[in-house]
């Protein structure tokens, strides 16, 4: 018997069992894959927002104001590790630096704020699941997609 297997194995059921409760794992888009995938690259790593909790994406949601998705709000990672001092960026900020990203529609678009802050809550469940396993030393396994470039 695989020891290191089975205790992987072990956490990969419970943390299945975890999101299959959200039942968001079937619904979530590409570019939502690609906010879990940024938001766990950057899991355990120490950086913590203005509120003192762990910062991992701190995805922010500016509405876009050139290019194809001119109007539309896109939810893009507001924290990027070694940019703005490693403080969040300003829509502005996140605008400029996502925005080939945003334009190769890697992050998720959306037609009103109140749309993408209602989805925002959603997918953060799944955020939340996986800062809970990780203080439990049960790391989620990054199978969701993986982040773009940058």
């Amino acid at each position: 018997m695989n020891l290191a297997g089975s205790i992987a194995e072990k956490r990969q059921t419970q943390f299945d069992s975890a999101i299959a409760k959200t039942n968001l794992v079937d619904s979530l888009t590409d570019p939502e894959k690609n906010k879990i995938a940024y938001h766990r690259a950057n899991l355990g790593k120490g950086y913590t927002g203005p509120d003192g909790r762990p910062m991992t994406i701190y995805a922010i949601g500016p509405q876009i104001k050139e290019g194809k998705y001119k109007g539309k709000f896109v939810s893009v990672p507001g924290f990027v590790e070694g940019v703005n001092n490693n403080n969040p960026m300003t829509e502005d900020q996140a605008l400029e630096y996502w925005k080939d990203d945003i334009e190769a529609g890697e992050w998720p678009l959306f037609d009103t704020g109140e749309a993408l802050n209602a989805r925002d809550e959603e997918v953060h469940t799944i955020m939340d699941s996986d800062q809970i396993a990780l203080e439990e030393e049960a790391l989620p396994p990054p199978s969701l997609g993986t982040m773009p470039a940058q």
